[in-house]
């Protein structure tokens, strides 16, 4: 029995000093970031033209206490609906390249490995209009007056939240959704991207 006991005390001293030692270890600053699922547009007249669409990105991150600040690239995709206008016309389709700026910040503690989240961000869109086509004579003046869209570059901003699952030290899972407003001239472009992805350490 005291051989026992003996061997179940250096046993516990064992793991509570790898613990401890695997505690001091500081974990890397730097994480990285991919992700996508779908986009659904929001404002009026998006909403009108384009039906739901496509979103995928990729980021890094670096760990500034209280927040992580990540950079990212983001392409985003929507396809005109007939053209919004119950005519024939195809074509069209909207795509949206973000390059921004996210602080995010999770809650719980650093032993739990479900975390809740909140991010806010900024940056720059471009946004690229295909051409617009119809069979249809008396859609022909309307698909002319929606080819005359020129590529842009505007503002954006967002904010939204999500939860994180961390399954080991090397990587996570994450499930979040955004809105993002793009300051397009008349009405800002508003769209939800809800996303899955992955955060590696």
């Amino acid at each position: 029995m005291k051989k026992l006991i003996a061997l179940s005390l250096t046993a516990l001293l064992l793991a509570a000093a790898t613990t401890s030692a695997e505690a001091q270890v500081p974990k890397s600053p730097v994480s990285f970031y991919a992700g996508g699922l779908i986009s659904l547009p929001q404002s009026e007249g998006f909403s009108d033209l384009y039906g739901n669409g496509f979103h995928f990105f990729g980021g890094v991150g670096l760990k500034m206490l209280p927040v992580e600040l990540v950079g990212k690239i983001e392409f985003n995709s929507f396809a005109a609906e007939d053209g919004g206008f119950g005519l024939d016309i195809t074509g069209g389709d909207n795509s949206l390249l973000l390059f921004g700026v996210d602080a995010k910040k999770a809650f719980g503690a650093p032993a739990v490995p479900l975390k809740p989240y909140v991010l806010g961000g900024l940056g720059i869109a471009m946004i690229s209009v295909g051409d617009f086509e119809t069979n249809n004579p008396l859609a022909t003046s309307t698909v002319d007056l929606l080819n005359q869209t020129e590529d842009v570059s505007e503002f954006y901003y967002e904010f939204g939240a999500g939860v994180e699952l961390a399954t080991t030290p090397l990587f996570s899972f994450f499930a979040q959704a955004r809105w993002v407003s793009i300051q397009t001239d008349g009405e800002a472009t508003n769209y939800i991207p809800i996303s899955l992805g992955i955060k590696f350490f």
